[in-house]
């Protein structure tokens, strides 16, 4: 291997996971579980990640072998309450994760029409295939079945998809004789569905006149007054990309300002070709799997990864999940996508099926369906295009319900007002989020800015839920980019669980679902990351621990002081660590001066978690130094010192005002004998008022001066 790490994460729900992402580009001959020090299992994959299911609580690291590197994970704690989580009565969070539910999956389909024709897709259970061949060949005419051959190197081996096979039909055929077909052979015992399959290959980008007129007309005001300048640097769009704003947006911008741009995700996108030498695809970032031709239309699919991968510079716009891996396919890449994609990545299909005339999802589709569910099956994030519409698809002669696939589907709105856009498909058991559905800014097209080619054109007039999905996949990256932060993966059913809490509604009654607000959502995310030792003391009575309690408030109380002389003892050079990793430093170091930050759980006062940043420090004569800075100020009362915890209003500007309370374990321990640690608990009350509002922004805010007495 290249890198000279692996990184495991936590999955958690009904079947707690640990996921290891390994070297992208080598693969692992061999991977170890260890819990604590003891080895529990070994798996050899040729796939450079792996998921494995966890047991019992405790904490874990994994080691990976190949024939050049044996490399060693970090470590993950698995708590009591995550490995048997139903026992979990009250708390502010869960992780529900299931196997997507099947319901009968035999029967007429629709035909799509996409101009390209269609197949048969046919899926058995494993073993069938003789008895399928053998009726098949009594059918009054002959027909040919193809096996279709999928790299499961991806998939765990209790996925779903090493029990079933697929066999395809491509012989030409009219659709009165596909659905006869198709009645016939699902009448064979063994097979589980044949679906009418459109070919997709280099299909037309969607353009609905009605509503590309609308947009036109609306932002035609917005198109002139910003006509493109005659020099040739192209100017800075970004404050035109109102969908990052809090409020009618998505509250993007809040995000990226704690420095959340997507990092470490991986996104899979599916859309109708890109133009990838645009000049905001250049930062690296951007990978081209597939795309047709650069002399068909292109605009599309430029538009929608402008959405969320154009690159952070000074000039055009910026992707939502500008640092997070963005790899492009074409219309018919799906199974490709189904073969590429791992645990946690984003999938997202900008597409619509279209049939008698309507605009309907693509799991509309039966073997898309299928698709999809093998997807989040493999626990990897799908979104798609609800479609334009403008139709109820929860009914079911518009859009059969086969069950639950466990992917999302993204509907449109309006962005004055956040309810549903007129074309937009509503109603779906899935259509849980959406975002604007008109007058996007982003790259392609030219409403803009027009120059010669296609690499330097914008647009203000993308929309529809076209414009929609990949606003929402970028939103959904920086969710699942900050969860990994906190050590652990977004699964499909944990990112519906946590969609669901957006403050944003304000599409809900019209069966769009919420729009996502990603600033608050992260910090839900956090509090589903410390939920299990959020206000817990985790030492026993006979640890003689030492007990403290601190009020904190925003003005001058806003530092506590706790004082700790350890010279009776005859121990010194000590510092303090954190008993949780997650929460502030968990090894002692010599010296350095300064603070440590710890990242505390705290409960308010309707009992929901929340996430507060303290500031800790060592004090003595020597200055203030990092919490777990060890050495003692030479010549100076060795194993006296005070610990200093701060809270600052201005850096947990999201608390709402109230009271909130919180449990800190900590060690007091010492560098020269480590064995002796010191269990410390510190019972933490801190207020949050309203912030003032400082009427000249370059200057501090001040509290206001007490009543003279």
């Amino acid at each position: 291997m290249i890198n000279n790490q692996i990184n495991i994460y936590k999955l958690l729900g009904a079947d707690p996971s640990i996921y290891v992402e390994g070297d992208k580009e080598n693969a692992t001959s061999q991977f170890e579980l260890y819990l604590n020090s003891t080895l529990v299992e070994t798996v050899h994959d040729n796939d450079a990640s792996h998921l494995f299911k966890i047991a019992k609580a405790g904490t874990y690291h994994v080691v990976a072998k190949s024939n050049t590197a044996t490399l060693k994970s970090n470590e993950v704690v698995f708590y009591d309450s995550e490995i048997q989580p139903q026992k979990i009565q009250s708390r502010s969070v869960t992780h529900e994760l299931h196997v997507p539910e099947e319901k009968k999956l035999k029967g007429k389909d629709h035909i799509v029409d996409v101009g390209k024709g269609f197949y048969i897709e046919i899926k058995i259970k494993k073993g069938a295939f003789s008895l399928l061949k053998e009726q098949v060949k009594k059918f009054k005419k002959t027909y040919s079945l193809t096996k279709k051959t999928t790299n499961l190197d991806s998939f765990p081996k209790w996925h779903s998809i090493h029990e079933h096979e697929y066999y395809i039909i491509t012989q030409k055929m009219n659709e009165k004789t596909a659905h006869e077909l198709c009645r016939q052979i699902e009448q064979i015992d063994g097979v589980i569905y044949c679906s009418i399959t459109p070919f997709t290959d280099n299909l037309e980008p969607p353009f609905l006149k009605s509503v590309e007129k609308s947009a036109s007309t609306r932002s035609e005001k917005k198109a002139k007054s910003i006509t493109a300048p005659s020099h040739d640097v192209t100017p800075d769009f970004s404050e035109l990309q109102r969908y990052l704003d809090e409020g009618r947006g998505m509250n993007i911008r809040s995000v990226w300002a704690q420095g959340n741009t997507g990092q470490g995700v991986v996104i899979r996108h599916i859309d109708f070709g890109i133009y990838k030498d645009h000049e905001e695809f250049q930062e690296g970032n951007i990978t081209v799997v597939h795309s047709r031709s650069e002399t068909k239309d292109c605009n599309h699919g430029t538009a929608s990864t402008g959405c969320i991968a154009a690159g952070k510079n000074s000039f055009g716009v910026t992707g939502i999940a500008h640092s997070a891996a963005f790899h492009f396919y074409d219309t018919d890449d799906l199974y490709k996508v189904v073969e590429q994609a791992k645990p946690g990545d984003i999938v997202s299909i900008d597409m619509q099926a279209y049939f008698n005339n309507e605009f309907a999802p693509m799991i509309s589709i039966k073997s898309w369906w299928d698709a999809i569910k093998n997807l989040t099956q493999k626990q990897v994030i799908t979104i798609m295009a609800a479609g334009n519409g403008g139709h109820n698809v929860g009914n079911l002669s518009f859009c059969p319900d086969y069950g639950d696939c466990g992917g999302i589907l993204v509907g449109a709105c309006n962005p004055p007002d956040g309810h549903r856009a007129s074309f937009s498909n509503y109603g779906h058991r899935d259509s849980l989020i959406n975002s604007w559905g008109w007058d996007v800014v982003t790259t392609g097209y030219d409403s803009l800015q027009k120059r010669p080619g296609h690499n330097r054109n914008y647009t203000n007039t993308f929309n529809g839920t076209s414009s929609a999905t990949p606003l929402c996949c970028g939103a959904l990256a920086l969710l699942q980019s900050h969860a990994k932060k906190r050590g652990f993966l977004l699964t499909p059913q944990s990112m519906r669980a946590l969609l669901k809490r957006s403050s944003y509604t304000e599409g809900v009654k019209d069966g769009i679902g919420r729009r996502p607000n990603v600033g608050q959502l992260v910090k839900i995310v956090d509090a589903m990351a410390f939920t299990p030792i959020a206000g817990v003391n985790p030492f026993p009575a006979s640890s003689n621990y030492l007990n403290y309690n601190i009020d904190l408030q925003p003005n001058s109380n806003n530092k506590a002081k706790i004082h700790f002389d350890y010279r009776p003892s005859g121990i010194t050079h000590t510092g303090v660590i954190a008993y949780h990793k997650a929460e502030g430093p968990a090894e002692l170091e010599w010296y350095s001066y300064g603070h440590s930050l710890i990242t505390l759980p705290v409960f308010d006062e309707e009992g929901q978690i929340n996430i507060v940043t303290l500031k800790a420090s060592k004090e003595n004569i020597g200055g203030s130094f990092t919490m777990n800075s060890a050495a003692d100020v030479q010549n100076h009362s060795p194993g006296e010192f005070d610990l200093s915890l701060s809270f600052n209003q201005q850096d947990n500007k999201h608390l709402s005002p109230g009271k909130y309370k919180g449990v800190l374990p900590l060690y007091v321990q010492s560098w020269t004998r480590r064995a002796r640690k010191f269990p410390i608990i510190v019972n933490i009350t801190i207020e949050v008022n309203d912030l003032p509002i400082n009427p000249f922004p370059d200057l501090p805010i001040k509290p206001f001066p007490d009543f003279p007495k």
